[in-house]
């Protein structure tokens, strides 16, 4: 469910002192510290205290050489704080340790102590350096002023010290790991740099070029995701000027592996949830989830206070329940619904494999090694786990393992009907072409030893059960399920096709598709014209590289390719059976099951495992234009829009080109933890030129983004001269009006979306990264080319609307750690406006998993409204919007 969480109160609470607490006293004759021109801190004796009016006081102090008239504020007790007195925002004088040397300087207190930072006080210092610290190591301000932001000097850091506290607790920082790759900035300059430890909200960054290490705060704009959030947030004040803000998802090219932005709030302390209306939504949500319509006759159940965040509605609930009460009329009735009372699912019987074994006799395979157990009807076995037909048809499939290097590992190899040994993909593929297999096809094949075949999901007696909400529209029944109550799922009109509504004109003809002469299957991509577009597609991608692997690799599809996949159709000669290039059109495979959450609504999930690469469903509905779609989207909601923006992916994809972003070596893709990379090879720190430094004319050490002149700091030092391990330097810039302007001005030449994830990148990840840096200074402003426009004119991408026609991916919710990645795929017609979108596993999955993906929203790109994420992920960013 929708939920929305009021962070105020609490955020005001932490960020000011406590009332019942009252101000120690000042005595002439006692200890204190005071601060000195060099702005270190030292002990000295309160001689005199003497008033200057309206209440104000000055405090002069003796030191060991020479005596001060200091403000309130620039004297602290010589005394530990209680922690009751401290608060975030707090002003304190804290031991800065810089090697053997201990210092004293005024800071303010960044986090209070709790499990995640070990009980510790983070405290950012005035001269943009940060640091853990213990409460022994803490003195009270005297007098603090009452926005203790005021009280540093240096303008940048005062700036962001005022953004953190008034932000707080929603605190953005990059999630990062062990071993990650990232650019840094030092010296005006991004460097290629590596992740050496975590500690907290701290981050120990190596330098790859010289090796020196440094503590960096992992909110630093210095970390290249923050900058990039911050360069997003301007992007969206332009786009806002310019009425272009969206809320939909992307179905281009999905974000990257790697370090993403990540919101940690403490909105639960002493916060309050507020939860949606129970009614039919009012408000436009960005993300496909389903909104229940209200139904009188049974009772409402009560929303969970934990999950997606929404911002307040901002639609008439009247004007949206009558054009919905309107709309329902017009869907055809529902398949009959099983309630728990009634009956239970019916139970699949397990695959008993067979005891006999099949000896192989030397032979030349051909069609008649098949002809004992080729059937009738070739789709007698359809609705079962495609990965069991196999089986179903006298196949064996054996699991053996083998030692090498003291390392055990597992292999699968199938044995078919004849006896005969396939121990590859490629041997299976060549099989079924010397056999003329026609009812069991490659996809149906998975050597990965870690996915079962016979593994079902069978849920336990839910309370309401349809065999098939599809009433038999698609290929495989798609039942649905409600374990949490009686609940029914929404009524919507199945459709599996994408519709066309007005002004939306598909040229589907055969005269404007290129089609191949194959008679082989497609196997030979250098002579099918089909490959042949969708690997000369990859030569618009930055460097104009042509990848020669790209496509399908025997049925599945290991990482998303940005530029689309051009699968073969109706002009072909192909067999539309055997070619290795028809996935998507030959529509659902595999079995999946329409289930109520425990906390999101409704969702989707597989009832058998699914291997890795494995095309799962794609996203159909109605196809709007632009405009229709933000009129439609007032009346009814856009909670189910989806943006077909295959054009503008490829153009960002290029614009935000990075020397690294073409890197296929282990390391590009941050950190995995599936168990097919667990004998993957450790990351290769090899640099080029290009990739190590990438300099910037407008960019400099001088400017609003430059490094703070901090005590103790040589260029060049080595890793334990620079900083102590709990020591960080704070990059504490924001985003100046000077900055601002020369993004504007530069705006037509870079196109500056979110990446919550840069670095060194797959290939197909840096669609949505953009450097925000990357500004040219020269005067001439060169417009961007925009290929939309070639189409008539047209600005406007078209949207995908599944909300009250639409097949089951508008039921896939979103993760940010999710199991399935967005893929165009070009069918029926090869017009770039109108892909095919198409869901593909990027991981093994096990039976019973939910299915999620990525939604792709850029955060920040609407003011003023806030929706946090709640998907549970280890790797959750916190943020949706």
């Amino acid at each position: 469910k929708l939920v929305q969480m009021v962070c105020k109160p609490s955020s005001q609470a932490m960020t000011q002192p406590n009332p019942n607490m009252t101000e120690d006293e000042l005595k002439v004759g006692m200890n204190i510290l005071g601060k000195k021109r060099t702005k270190t801190w030292h002990r000295g004796t309160l001689v005199a205290i003497n008033p200057v009016g309206n209440g104000v006081f000055k405090y002069k102090v003796k030191f060991d050489k020479g005596k001060s008239l200091l403000s309130g504020n620039h004297v602290a007790f010589d005394y530990n704080p209680t922690l009751e007195s401290l608060y975030v925002g707090a002003r304190v004088v804290a031991r800065y340790k810089d090697g053997n040397l201990v210092w004293l300087y005024a800071g303010i207190v960044a986090e209070m102590p709790n499990n995640k930072n070990r009980m510790r006080f983070l405290i950012f210092f005035d001269d943009g350096y940060a640091s853990y610290v213990t409460l022994p190591e803490l003195y009270p301000v005297c007098r603090p002023l009452k926005r203790t932001w005021e009280d540093i000097e240096d303008a940048s850091c005062r700036d962001f010290i005022e953004e953190y506290i008034t932000a707080y607790p929603s605190r953005p920082m990059v999630l990062l790991k062990v071993g990650q790759i990232i650019k840094t900035e030092w010296e005006g300059t991004w460097w290629k740099s590596k992740v050496e430890e975590v500690d907290g909200s701290l981050v120990k960054i190596l330098f790859l070029d010289d090796k020196r290490s440094e503590w960096i705060y992992r909110g630093s704009t210095r970390l290249e995701p923050m900058f990039n959030l911050k360069m997003t947030t301007a992007n969206a004040q332009e786009k806002k000027l310019a009425g272009q803000q969206r809320t939909r998802p992307n179905m281009g090219a999905l974000r990257s592996k790697g370090p993403v932005v990540q919101y940690t709030s403490d909105c639960h302390v002493g916060a309050s949830p507020v939860k949606s209306p129970q009614a039919p939504p009012t408000q436009p949500s960005p993300s496909p989830q389903h909104q229940q319509p209200q139904q009188p006759q049974q009772p409402q159940q009560p929303q969970q206070p934990h999950g997606r965040i929404l911002s307040p509605p901002n639609t008439p609930t009247s004007l949206f329940t009558q054009q919905f009460q309107r709309q329902l009329p017009s869907l055809p009735p529902g398949p009959p619904a099983i309630t728990h009372a009634m009956a239970s699912i019916p139970h699949q019987p397990s695959y008993r494999a067979p005891t006999d074994r099949i000896f192989y006799l030397v032979h030349t395979c051909q069609p008649a090694c098949l002809n004992r157990v080729r059937p009738a009807i070739p789709d007698m076995h359809r609705g079962k786990n495609p990965l069991l037909t196999p089986l179903l048809y006298d196949f064996r499939r054996m699991t053996g393992r083998r030692k090498v290097n003291r390392k055990m590992s597992f292999h699968v190899i199938y044995k078919a009907p004849c006896g005969l040994c396939l121990r590859n993909m490629a041997e299976i593929q060549h099989y079924l072409f010397q056999t003329r297999c026609d009812f069991i096809f490659l996809e149906m094949f998975c050597l990965d030893p870690y996915v079962l075949v016979d593994r079902p999901f069978q849920p336990q007696r839910p309370f309401y059960y349809i065999p098939d909400i599809t009433s038999g529209k698609e290929d495989i029944p798609l039942s649905c399920v409600n374990e949490i109550d009686s609940t029914a799922p929404p009524q919507v009109a199945y459709s599996k096709e994408r519709i066309p509504e007005g002004g939306v004109s598909i040229n589907t003809s055969a005269d404007f598709l290129v089609g191949c002469d194959c008679t082989d299957g497609c196997r030979d991509k250098s002579k099918c014209s089909c490959h042949q577009l969708t690997l000369q597609a990859t030569g618009c991608t930055p460097g104009g590289q042509i990848n020669s692997s790209a496509g399908y690799l025997h049925k599945r599809l290991e990482e998303c390719l940005p530029t689309g996949i051009y699968e073969c159709n109706k002009r072909c000669k192909c067999c539309a059976q055997m070619c290795t290039n028809r996935l998507v059109q030959h529509g659902l495979q595999v079995r999946l099951q329409l289930f109520k959450t425990q906390n999101k609504g409704w969702g989707i999930r597989c009832l058998d495992d699914v291997a890795k690469g494995s095309f799962v469903c794609i996203y159909a509905g109605k196809i709007l234009t632009d405009d229709f779609a933000d009129k439609e989207g007032l009346e009814m909601g856009d909670e189910y829009f989806a943006n077909l923006d295959h054009i503008e992916s490829v153009e960002n994809f290029k614009e935000g080109y990075e020397s690294e972003a073409h890197s296929q070596s282990p390391s590009s893709s941050g950190d995995s933890n599936d168990d097919e990379d667990k004998d993957s090879k450790s990351e290769e720190e090899s640099d080029s030129s290009d990739d190590t430094f990438v300099k910037e004319n407008y960019y400099s050490s001088s400017s609003v983004w430059r490094s703070y002149t901090t005590r103790g700091q040589v260029k060049g030092n080595k890793e334990g001269e620079l900083l102590s391990n709990q020591t960080s330097r704070l990059w504490a810039e924001r985003l100046s009006k000077d900055l601002r302007g020369l993004y504007r001005k530069f705006q037509d030449c870079v196109s500056l979306t979110v990446s919550g994830l840069s670095g060194v990148t797959k290939k197909q990840v840096a669609v949505k990264s953009t450097r925000g840096i990357a500004l040219k200074t020269r005067g001439d402003n060169t417009p961007s080319k925009n290929t939309r426009l070639f189409f008539d004119g047209e600005e406007s991408c078209y949207i995908i609307d599944a909300k009250l026609e639409g097949n089951l991916g508008r039921y896939l919710n979103h993760s940010c750690s999710p199991n399935l990645f967005v893929q165009n795929v070009f069918v029926d017609t090869h017009d770039l406006r109108f892909p095919w979108v198409a869901f593909f596993a990027s991981k093994r999955i096990r039976a019973g998993t939910e299915l999620t993906w990525d939604y792709n929203y850029e955060v920040g790109s609407v003011e003023g409204k806030v929706l946090l994420c709640c998907c549970g992920s280890t790797e959750c960013r916190g943020r949706l919007l």
